[in-house]
Formats: C-alpha cells, sequence, structure tokens
C-alpha cells in the first residue's frame, strides 16, 4: 500500500492505493506547523491506514531541503515504511492536472496560498518563488482577506459591507492585530475571511477586489512564467479556484491563455498517479 497526502496550510487530505479512504486532517505546513503537531497527524493517519509501504506526502512550505528533511524524519518515527518522499504541493497540482489532459504548459495553486510553474514532459520546467503570505500568494485567499482586512481597517470598504463583515467576523483593530502577529498560523487567518469576497461576488466591490487579486496574481506568478514558454494553456488547483472558475476563464480571456482543467482537490488524480506506479 502506497500512502499519499495533499497538504495546504489549511487542510491535508490522506488517501492510500487499494482503499477508497479519505482522512482530512489539519494542515501541515513545516513553516508553521509544531513537531508535536506533525506526530499527532501521522499517529492519526496510521489509525486510520495502518503501515504503508512507501509514503508520499505533498505539501505547501516543502520546497526547502530543510524543510523536506524535518518532515522526513519526523514521520519516519510513526510510518515505518521502505521510502518517504517529501514533494512540493505544485507537484501535486501538477500530477492532478496531467492525469486526462496532456501535461503542457502553466499549472498553477489557488488556495490558502498561492503558486505557478512551466509544467513540461512530466517535469517542472520551471517555477518562481511564491514569496509567501507576506511578499506573494498572489490572488490566493490570504491575499483576498488581507485586502478585505485594509479595506475594512482604512474605511475603504463600502459601508454596508464593512457592518456585515466586522459583524460576521466578530472583528475588533485590536484582534486582528493579535491574530496576525502573535497567532500561530497567520496565513491561515487571513485565509479565512475569503469566502466573505467570495459569497458576495454580486457586490460590485466583492467582484472588482478579486478580479484585482487575481490581475496581481497574473502579473507576479503567470505573466513571467509565459516568457519561457509558447504554450498558452493554464490548468490551476485549489479550493478557491474551484469557487473562481467564471472569473480565472474571464482573465484567460483578457489574456489570450486557454484554461484546461480546473480541479478543487488533487487526491484523486494523485490515486491514479500512485496506483499506476503500482501496476
Amino acid at each position: 500500500m502506497i500512502l499519499f497526502a495533499d497538504s495546504g496550510s489549511t487542510k491535508t487530505t490522506w488517501a492510500a492505493t487499494a482503499t477508497d479512504k479519505v482522512l482530512v486532517t489539519e494542515g501541515l505546513n513545516p513553516l508553521f506547523s509544531t513537531d508535536d503537531t506533525v506526530l499527532r497527524i501521522a499517529k492519526q493517519v496510521l489509525d486510520v491506514f495502518g503501515q504503508p509501504a512507501a509514503l508520499f506526502f505533498y505539501g505547501a512550505g516543502c520546497g526547502t531541503v530543510r524543510a523536506k528533511k524535518r518532515l522526513s524524519t519526523l514521520f519516519g518515527t510513526v510510518f515505518q515504511c521502505d521510502y518517504i518522499g517529501i514533494h512540493t504541493d505544485m507537484l501535486a497540482a501538477c500530477h492532478a492536472v496531467s492525469d486526462v489532459y496532456p501535461a503542457f504548459g502553466i499549472v498553477a495553486i489557488l488556495g490558502t496560498g498561492s503558486n505557478a510553474c512551466i509544467y513540461e514532459d512530466n517535469t517542472i520546467q520551471m517555477q518562481l518563488p511564491s514569496g509567501g503570505y507576506i511578499l506573494g500568494d498572489h490572488g490566493s485567499a490570504n491575499h483576498i482577506g488581507r485586502v478585505l482586512l485594509r479595506d475594512w481597517m482604512g474605511q475603504r470598504m463600502p459601508s454596508n459591507l464593512s457592518i456585515k463583515f466586522q459583524e460576521l467576523y466578530e472583528l475588533s483593530c485590536e484582534n486582528v492585530i493579535q491574530s496576525l502577529y502573535h497567532g500561530d498560523h497567520p496565513n491561515r487567518y487571513l485565509a479565512s475571511f475569503a469566502p466573505f469576497a467570495t459569497q458576495n461576488m454580486a457586490d460590485e466591490y466583492c467582484n472588482n477586489l478579486i478580479t484585482s487579486c487575481l490581475e496581481e496574481w497574473y502579473t507576479y506568478q503567470v505573466e513571467p512564467l509565459l516568457q519561457h514558454t509558447s504554450r498558452r494553456v493554464l490548468s490551476v488547483v485549489g479550493g478557491l479556484a474551484a469557487h473562481l472558475i467564471h472569473q480565472i476563464d474571464d482573465l484567460a480571456g483578457r489574456h489570450d491563455l486557454t484554461v484546461m482543467k480546473v480541479v478543487e482537490n488533487p487526491i484523486e488524480g494523485l490515486r491514479r498517479f500512485h496506483t499506476v506506479l503500482v501496476d
């Protein structure tokens, strides 16, 4: 049995070959998750699936040697398997969109965070640093949440929405600052506000805000990659992407891109990918 997981900063989805079981736990990001959290969740997964022959963990924040080594060591204390591979969530997205369509062009993630790459010949050919929730993550849920909070605090949000926003999240300037600068998961906190924008897209303010954030995503993460490939095709993975299919189509139309596929959760694509490996 091969155990595999797709992990964003908000949630981790676990599955395995030869079973239809799926387990969803909290997100495991080595930039934020403590050792105790990783070990606790690993033991929970072990109770559900049993010992695997191999583990493939795809996660946000797993692009550095340090992060890979740390997670591999922690998982190795729980899973007594022959192989433990730690890979980026970007590679999971590529596997998820290439099971049906030919794997080529731009593959992107729009979830709690965001990223993009050129994926050709079953390999990530080029990927820019995302910059994380402070310097990057353009178009992501935490980017949208950050703009909402900024406009609310700066009294730039329309008054009817501002009252609704404040009451819905029980906001005060003090608790916002406390959560951002002293909370354990500031990126997850920012992303928690994005549903307000997606659920109120009929309002001009929210629609314009989402359009603006997606344009920044295109400018900083997609457009630079297009300079290195002649294939103007785009596939997008992530929970936020699934809510913004029409907005992504509109953006693609404005920039002469073809949207090949939008996938909310890559786990079934990963199941097919790893089942083929076993066979």
